[in-house]
């Protein structure tokens, strides 16, 4: 499944990889791409004049004032597909007034070398990643009724037939650039809601992986390499809690005074003797159900994840990657060292969002996902929406009590749960294609 993801939070990029691993780039169109998009798209010259228009002489901006925006697929220099978006609403006058003027989608083309890898489908949703950058809550699209390879596709990719009559429309379609031939075809019109910018906060200590205990194995081995064997665990509490907190009653449990300096050497030893532990093979396993949700929720507009623990940076990404998920997958952390207690994370997380996204997220549309009754506070505290579950060391019925807003043994019930983060049903998305259509 390709899954575009945008490079830089402040500019319009998305980089995926093609089913044979070819890597790929979507942006807007440069009008000195031109040339290139006639070589090997084969574009007609008056739709290359049509084009022109809409290109950008610099990065686009999510403003941009231009009625139609071009979004190209590239590998390396070469471009291998192009897609349309018309911001004033459906080029059929009839269906933009039946549609409000919903923006639409149009002019998929897919060069023939490269069909069914998924890069249709990558299009069309960079396209409504850009559709939701604008503030657009809504997407439609025509498609030819003798077309039943592409409706499969908008189908998969959650679009569904609006109830408007069919209606005709022209284009020309280039045999070569110098042969356009002028085609007209019956078309049904499509649309999509968008769903709402949603961010996804993972806790990692038995919510996202299990690390048999390394993490408490690793503090004990640091406390006793520091301050002798008599160091002891005594009864601090680990679950849920942030690393600086357990370091603090960890000291005060052994006769410590908790300085700065002392936790830092403490924090040093730790991560060496967590490094050790995490090189054994299998030390560290994804829990049931993260990895087909996670893959799921990228594939999602307008989603974001993020994770929110009580782990020092360096140790969370150290089990991350142990555990096999890449730290990219997660673009809005919140560490253990970034707030005094756990609630105070979500407002780092918000505000860490803020910088890289144009549009505000409101309390409501950041889901925390946690194994303890901490997590659940720590959402409940901020006016989010608290999924638990039972993966930890805490009960359904325990996660119940705190307040958790829904509660699950396992993530396993991937398609019920997308659609609860998002508060709406999700079709699921699949992203193959075996043909292009303008």
């Amino acid at each position: 499944m390709i899954i575009p993801t945008r490079v830089r939070r402040d500019s319009l990029q998305w980089a995926a990889r093609l089913a044979n691993g070819q890597p790929l780039e979507i942006r807007p169109l440069r009008r000195d791409e031109l040339e290139q998009l006639a070589r090997h798209l084969s574009e007609p010259p008056d739709v290359l004049e049509e084009l022109a228009g809409y290109a950008e002489i610099g990065p686009e901006v999510y403003g941009s004032t231009s009625s139609d925006s071009v979004l190209v697929a590239w590998t390396q220099t070469i471009p291998l597909g192009r897609v349309c978006v018309r911001w004033t609403g459906a080029r059929n006058p009839s269906i933009a007034t039946a549609c409000d003027g919903i923006p639409e989608i149009h002019g998929l083309q897919v060069a023939p070398e490269s069909r069914s890898q998924g890069l249709g489908a990558a299009l069309v949703r960079s396209a409504e990643e850009l559709a939701l950058l604008r503030g657009r809550r809504s997407v439609g699209l025509g498609v030819a009724l003798d077309n039943p390879s592409a409706r499969k596709l908008y189908e998969r990719l959650g679009y569904s037939q609006a109830s408007l009559p069919t209606y005709t429309e022209s284009y020309d379609h280039s045999i070569s650039p110098t042969r356009p031939a002028r085609i007209r075809e019956r078309r049904v019109f499509y649309t999509k809601r968008l769903p709402e910018p949603t961010l996804v906060l993972f806790d990692i200590d038995g919510t996202l992986l299990t690390s048999q205990g390394a993490g408490r194995q690793a503090m004990l081995s640091a406390g006793r390499s520091l301050f002798g064997e008599e160091f002891d665990w005594a009864d601090v509490e680990v679950n849920g809690r942030l690393d600086p907190l357990i370091w603090h009653d960890l000291a005060r449990a052994n006769g410590l005074a908790p300085s700065a300096e002392l936790e830092a050497s403490f924090r040093e030893c730790y991560v060496e003797h967590l490094r050790d532990r995490l090189r054994h093979p299998g030390a560290v396993q994804p829990l049931p159900g993260v990895l087909p949700l996670i893959e799921r929720l990228r594939a999602t507009s307008g989603v974001t994840l993020g994770v929110l623990t009580g782990n020092y940076p360096e140790t969370g990404r150290m089990k991350l990657r142990a555990g096999g998920l890449s730290t990219e997958l997660f673009s809005i952390c919140a560490w253990g060292d970034d707030g005094a207690t756990r609630p105070e994370l979500v407002p780092v997380a918000r505000a860490r969002y803020a910088t890289e996204e144009p549009h505000a997220l409101d309390p409501s549309q950041i889901v925390v996902i946690g194994d303890t009754p901490h997590d659940v506070v720590c959402a409940l505290e901020n006016g989010c929406r608290a999924l638990a579950v039972a993966t930890g060391r805490s009960t359904t019925a325990e996660l119940r009590r705190a307040g958790a807003h829904r509660t699950e043994e396992t993530l396993a019930d991937t398609t019920s749960l997308v659609r609860w983060i998002l508060g709406e049903p999700v079709e699921s998305s699949r992203a193959d294609e075996d043909a292009s259509h303008p």
